[in-house]
């Protein structure tokens, strides 16, 4: 044992300091955490962090199969995901937060272990398997060169590091529960392969095909990346060997045929569940190649110096990473509306490309200057991963994150989701209320329900308005939010939009009755005519209408009544 521990030491302390350094940032925003809040311990994507929250709720609750509760819609839920029923059923004693990040940093080691013997596989050195490590563990691209992330650029305009933290493993360790485990199991799965080729092992080839089948489990879309990763391997092996190499074919065929179960169980829920399939195919195209190669940094020219060496010098492992790379391009480029997703992974064969060009060129220098120039290729290597957390970090005084969600939500809106999940049933449809001040801490992004995606989260109820990929025909149900809490609009359309969509809560936020749309100094946003940009209707202290405003009325023409109240929101109950 102490032996083992002695074998893996720089691994076992690079995969501590990766566990500390990427929770520093949620200890930091938790210390931070401004009186009468509470911290939701997310920090990136909240959005989608909550649906991950939203899964181990509903085991938590008792479901196996997943349902999406995002959408009100029908839809017949046939999926599980073993990774997420493992968070959940720990979450029922840990609580959901504690169960959340212990699955991110069980992720981290895991992914630490798995490329550090893909390492060991390549490198016969033990330093230079240490310098792969460090150098895929903090390698990111060039993006800070572009002054960080611009929403007028888009996702097709900029380097991909700037809004993709799959294609980092720094990134990925500090974001979700998700990316960390399913990008180790890619490093598992294909490095497991390279080894196969190596050797035509029986048993690599098994763990492969294993690792492929829980992927196609727990983070689906992957399963393409590793199988155009070991096509190109094998293509590659076969040219270098000038010869068709029939049991590796056959191998490789019965690795894939292991994960058929897990994937297939994808493809059938896109066949008979419309809300999956409509889910499973937004609109994340690829960005063109010249911002993805930037968006690996100064990995990518330092790779090409090693693959130039690799085929002068014929050395297969490094013209297999070259291969698995091509592979991961390959799958980013496939026909399917979520191609840039399959990305993630292809930052790791560049990484140990990038590092034995390092060492090609260190060998050329004398002095100190090899130490200098592996110094300044990690510190050049770094500076995104820093500003993506900066820049997230930098946010929290306004109580806003990447996207218009809120970090930290106050107690008494806390108490609001609390009661809903006491109270409400899983099924239970919830309409949130337009938040009105969303423009002043998220330029652009006006009167968004900051506590949509709480509901599934932290009340596991289904929440009408709730994520703008995982509800259906989201564009237009924020519009008729915002048109069921405009002052303007009648009760009769108001009760249309409760009864069509079996709403059973409504959510209000009593700064809706603070009166128009303000600007940063309080003053009302005017249209062009001069009057008021946006005028909600005013319900709070238990008024439900101004032709029916008084302090104890609790029922309206709207039939519904108040059940819940606080500082910061009120709940309604729809009457039927």
């Amino acid at each position: 044992m102490v032996q083992r521990i002695k074998q893996h030491q720089f691994t076992l302390i690079t995969a501590i300091a990766m566990i500390v350094v990427s929770s520093l940032p949620y200890l930091v925003a938790a210390a931070a955490t401004p009186d009468g809040h509470v911290y939701t311990w997310m920090l990136h994507n909240i959005d989608d962090s909550a649906v991950y929250l939203s899964w181990m709720k509903q085991v938590a609750q008792g479901q196996f199969f997943q349902e999406n509760r995002f959408c009100i819609e029908p839809q017949k839920s046939v999926l599980f995901n073993m990774w997420f029923l493992m968070l959940g059923w720990l979450s029922k004693g840990t609580g959901a937060v504690l169960a959340y990040h212990t699955g991110r940093l069980i992720g981290v080691t895991g992914l630490v272990f798995a490329i550090s013997n893909l390492a060991r596989t390549v490198f016969p050195d033990k330093k230079q398997q240490n310098l792969a490590l460090v150098f895929a563990c903090l390698s990111s691209g060039f993006g800070y060169l572009f002054g960080g992330f611009s929403s007028a650029r888009g996702f097709t305009g900029q380097p991909v590091d700037l809004f993709q933290p799959e294609i980092s493993v720094f990134q990925v360790s500090v974001y979700s529960p998700l990316f960390a485990p399913a990008l180790a199991l890619i490093v598992v799965a294909v490095g497991s392969w390279v080894k196969a080729e190596a050797s035509l092992s029986t048993k690599d080839a098994i763990i492969a095909g294993l690792a492929t089948a829980l992927l196609g489990n727990i983070h689906s879309y992957d399963v393409l990346h590793v199988a155009l990763a070991v096509f190109c391997i094998r293509i590659a092996n076969d040219v270098m060997q000038k010869r068709f190499q029939i049991k590796a074919w056959l191998l490789a065929t019965g690795a894939g045929a292991i994960a058929i179960p897990t994937t297939s169980a994808v493809f059938y829920a896109t066949r008979v569940d419309p809300l999956f399939a409509a889910r499973a195919d937004t609109d994340t195209r690829t960005a063109a190649l010249h911002w993805v190669l930037l968006g690996f940094g100064i990995a990518f020219p330092f790779a090409i110096v090693s693959v130039v060496d690799a085929i002068k010098s014929r050395s297969t492992h490094r013209l297999i990473l070259a291969a698995w790379f091509v592979g991961a391009l390959l799958s980013s480029q496939l026909p399917f509306a979520f191609q840039r997703k399959m990305l993630m992974g292809a930052q790791i064969p560049l990484a140990l490309l990038a590092t034995a060009g390092i060492i090609l060129l260190a060998k050329r220098l004398s002095g100190d200057f090899p130490k200098i120039l592996v110094g300044t290729a990690l510190l050049m290597a770094l500076p995104t991963s820093v500003f993506w957390v900066q820049d997230a970090m930098s946010r929290l005084p306004a109580n806003a994150g990447s996207t218009q969600m809120r970090p930290y939500i106050t107690t008494s809106e806390n108490d609001a989701l609390q009661w809903l999940a006491m109270h409400g049933r899983p099924s239970d449809a919830v309409l949130v209320g337009p938040d009105p001040t969303s423009h002043l801490r998220f330029p652009g992004v006006a009167l968004m329900p900051h506590l949509s995606v709480y509901v599934p989260a932290i009340s596991g109820l289904t929440v009408y308005d709730g994520h703008w990929s995982e509800t259906i025909n989201y564009g237009a149900k924020i519009t008729e939010t915002v048109r069921f809490f405009d002052a303007s609009t009648p009760d009769d359309v108001r009760r249309d939009i409760l009864v069509q969509n079996r709403i059973r809560y409504v959510l209000y936020p009593n700064k809706l009755a603070d009166g128009p749309l303000p600007d940063g100094t309080g003053v009302a946003l005017l249209k062009p005519d001069g009057s008021p940009q946006y005028i909600p209707v005013r319900w709070s202290n238990g008024t439900l209408s101004a032709q029916t405003a008084s302090l104890g009325f609790q029922e309206n023409p709207l039939g519904m009544k108040r059940v819940f109240s606080s500082r910061d929101v009120e709940i309604f109950e729809v009457l039927n």
